[in-house]
């Protein structure tokens, strides 16, 4: 919820927060970033696991994703997600409300 709230979305007011849970034990959380043309923005999964990338860890253990609706992740960001399971089906993708 405190990622949640940290999302830029001046255009749809559409808050998401992610957390991700690495296989090493470590965590991180990032929200939605909006910029007007809306293809360019970044959903708060994918933006997690960016952060994750770039800190050096490879393996997500589980995602909670929390939004105004299902809290399931777009393909796109399933696709970001599958990339970093390590093709472990095994991963858990929690969403929240």
């Amino acid at each position: 919820a405190q990622a949640r709230d940290k999302a830029y979305t001046p255009y749809s007011n559409h808050k998401v927060g992610s957390a991700v849970r690495t296989a090493s034990g470590r965590l991180f959380s990032a929200c939605n970033v909006e910029v007007v043309t809306l293809q360019q923005s970044v959903h708060a999964e994918r933006n997690a696991v960016m952060q994750m990338a770039a800190a050096g860890e490879r393996q997500i253990e589980a995602i909670v994703c929390h939004g105004p609706y299902s809290g399931v992740p777009c393909a796109e960001c399933r696709q970001v997600i599958w990339e970093f399971s390590c093709d472990d089906p095994g991963v858990r993708i929690i969403g929240s409300t």
